[in-house]
C-alpha cells in the first residue's frame, strides 16, 4: 500500500499542475514534457520500494526508467532556459517558442533519449550517460549572463514578465547546480545521498508554475528586484559622490 499510495499522490499532484498549465498556456510545451519526464523518473523509486529491483545495481527496467527520466528532464530544462533566453535577446527568433517548433524539438529530445539510454543500459555503459548531465552547465551560465545583460534593452517586455523570467532562470540554476550536478558527481561515492538529491529535483520543478502565473509570487519578485535595484542605485550614487569629491579636490589643488 505504501508505494501505491505514493504513486497516487504523485499522479494527483502532477495532474493538477498539468491542468493549471493548460488553463494558462505559455509560449512552449516544454513545461508539460518536463513534468512528464519527472513522473517517469519517479517511477524508479516506486519500483525500488516495491522491492522489484535492487537500487544499488540500476541496470534493469528501473534503471532505464530512472536514467531516461533524469536525462529527458535535464534536456527539457535546457530547452526552457534557451527559450527564456531567446525571448529576451532575440524576440524575432521565435522558432523554439512556436508550437510546431517546440513540438519538433521535444520529439528530437524524446527520440534521442529513447535510443541512447536503453542502449547504454543494455551495453553496461552507464558512465556514458553521465556526459548528458554535464553539457548543460555552460549553456545555463551563458544564457543567464546573456539574459541579465539584455534585460534592460528589452523595453517591449513588461516588468512583471521580466521578473518571472529571472525567477525561472534562477530556480533552474539552483536546481541544476545544487541538486542534479553534485548528485551525479557523488553518485559513485555516496549513492544513497546522490539518489535522494536527484529525486528532490522534480519537486523543485513544480515551483516553476509559480513563476509562470500571476499571483503572490509577483509581489515577492517585485520586492526582491526593488531591493536589488535600490542597493545598486545607492552604490551608483556613492560612486558618483566619490567622483565629485575627487574632482573638487583636484580643482582645489590646481587653485
Amino acid at each position: 500500500l505504501g508505494p501505491l499510495s505514493f504513486a497516487e499522490t504523485l499522479d494527483t499532484e502532477y495532474s493538477k499542475a498539468i491542468y493549471r498549465r493548460r488553463r494558462d498556456p505559455g509560449p512552449a510545451p516544454y513545461y508539460i514534457y518536463l513534468l512528464v519526464s519527472n513522473l517517469i523518473q519517479l517511477c524508479a523509486p516506486i519500483l525500488w520500494l516495491a522491492k522489484l529491483e535492487d537500487h544499488h545495481q540500476p541496470t534493469g527496467v528501473c534503471g532505464v526508467f530512472f536514467f531516461f527520466g533524469v536525462t529527458t528532464s535535464l534536456n527539457f530544462k535546457t530547452c526552457i532556459v534557451l527559450e527564456r533566453y531567446f525571448f529576451i535577446t532575440c524576440p524575432m527568433l521565435n522558432f523554439i517558442r512556436k508550437t510546431k517548433g517546440s513540438i519538433l524539438v521535444s520529439v528530437l529530445v524524446w527520440t534521442m533519449c529513447v535510443i541512447t539510454i536503453p542502449l547504454a543500459i543494455l551495453l553496461h555503459q552507464v558512465e556514458r550517460i553521465y556526459f548528458f548531465t554535464f553539457y548543460p552547465a555552460p549553456l545555463f551560465i551563458l544564457c543567464l549572463a546573456g539574459t541579465l545583460k539584455a534585460l534592460p534593452a528589452a523595453t517591449s517586455v513588461p516588468a512583471e514578465e521580466k521578473r518571472r523570467i529571472i525567477g525561472t532562470l534562477f530556480l533552474l540554476h539552483l536546481n541544476y547546480f545544487v541538486l542534479v550536478l553534485p548528485a551525479v558527481i557523488l553518485l559513485s561515492f555516496v549513492r544513497n545521498v546522490s539518489l535522494a538529491m536527484i529525486l528532490l529535483s522534480p519537486f523543485v520543478d513544480l515551483m516553476l508554475f509559480c513563476f509562470m502565473q500571476k499571483g503572490p509570487v509577483d509581489s515577492l519578485l517585485s520586492c526582491l528586484c526593488s531591493d536589488v535595484a535600490s542597493d545598486h542605485q545607492s552604490e551608483t550614487n556613492g560612486e558618483k559622490k566619490e567622483k565629485q569629491n575627487v574632482t573638487e579636490l583636484q580643482k582645489i589643488k590646481r587653485i
